[in-house]
């Protein structure tokens, strides 16, 4: 049976205006920049990734 694991990132608001203004220099948005940051924290979570 697969075990999963929960990764869940707690952005303050403060931040989350950097977080969108990095999104918008790198042409990308901020649904992709989190969905590229959780695939790169599982890549690097080893034998317990999905």
């Amino acid at each position: 049976m697969a075990r999963y694991k929960v990764v869940s990132i707690k952005i303050e608001p403060s931040q989350h205006k950097a977080i969108a203004a990095y999104a918008r220099e790198h042409g990308t948005n901020v649904s992709q920049l989190s969905r590229k940051l959780y695939a790169e924290a599982l890549k690097n979570d080893g034998p317990t990734a999905a």
